[in-house]
């Protein structure tokens, strides 16, 4: 059963008109209400009376925004703010998804949705190859270092009986990524901020760090990482590195980074200054914190 908002919202005052005609139904915006998905947040996915549609009230003048969707509104269930279904359409952001049953269709984490016919992400198919094989390794939650974001695009790992997967939400990344240099996905772990490992290699965003031994990699915050032998900066090796005496830096304070080291990107030990990997002087750091 299709949930709403418990609070009216006069959406006349905010789309500033009664009645939208879309090729299909007319709309009565006075009657909308917001829809909520299994965790009671707010979606774009709007019922009024008997009909559901889809906009953005954030764009109130891209009218060609409100999309109406034919689907059963006792029947209907929205997933997320993405997935939408009946018994017998999926929709993805109003878009209907030929020839996936919803039959089971379901949330799996907050990066994949899918059956055991097929796996979705947010932009369509994850070209998944065993969709009945496939297991999540992780909530989908982690923010990935790389991304230019304080606190990351989320991303995480998944694998089949045969194959290993990365997939984040940058635009980038449409479907998940096979990892190829994972030969045995039974074996990998996923670790948090976009690390992962298996019996040979560790991998960050799905990529290969060269270097690093799974046996002993460790996580040391978002940036920086080591295998007790060397430091590693994202997938780069500090050359000059000196491991006893390396630790991280805090940096400044951000109103999203209110860790001043889980997400710094400054270190230093015995000899350098560090930032994104790089040797600084000790002033340059100073000065970052005075900022």
């Amino acid at each position: 059963m299709i949930r709403t908002e418990k609070l009216f919202v006069d959406y006349k005052v905010l789309w500033k008109e009664k009645n939208y005609i879309t090729n299909r139904k007319t709309i009565d915006l006075t009657r909308s209400k917001r829809t909520l998905d299994k965790d009671n947040n707010p979606t774009d996915y709007f019922l009024s009376e008997s009909l559901i549609f889809r906009h953005n009230p954030k764009h109130i003048e891209s009218w060609d925004d409100i999309i109406y969707l034919n689907l059963n509104p006792n029947l209907t269930e929205v997933l997320n703010n993405d997935f939408i279904k009946d018994d017998d359409r999926v929709f993805l952001r109003a878009k209907l998804q030929r020839g996936v049953n919803p039959k089971n269709f379901k949330l799996i984490n907050h990066l994949y949705a899918g059956n055991d016919e097929v796996i979705l992400t947010r932009y369509g198919k994850a070209k998944v190859e065993n969709p009945k094989t496939f297991k999540v390794l992780d909530n989908g939650l982690m923010p990935s270092p790389l991304s230019s974001e304080i606190d990351g695009y989320k991303c995480g790992y998944a694998i089949d009986n045969e194959v290993a997967y990365y997939f984040d939400e940058s635009t980038s990344t449409q479907h998940a990524i096979k990892i190829k240099a994972c030969k045995n996905p039974s074996e990998l772990k996923s670790l948090g901020f976009g690390f992962a490992k298996d019996d040979k290699s560790v991998f960050l965003e799905g990529k290969k760090i060269t270097k690093a031994k799974p046996d002993t990699f460790k996580i040391l915050n978002r940036n920086y990482s080591t295998d007790g032998k060397n430091i590693f900066y994202h997938r780069e090796v500090l050359d000059n590195a000196d491991l006893e005496s390396f630790e991280i830096l805090p940096t400044r304070l951000y109103q999203r980074s209110p860790d001043p080291i889980l997400n710094s990107s400054w270190a230093k030990d015995k000899n350098n200054f560090y930032e994104i990997g790089y040797m600084k002087e000790k002033n340059r750091y100073e000065k970052h914190l005075k900022k």
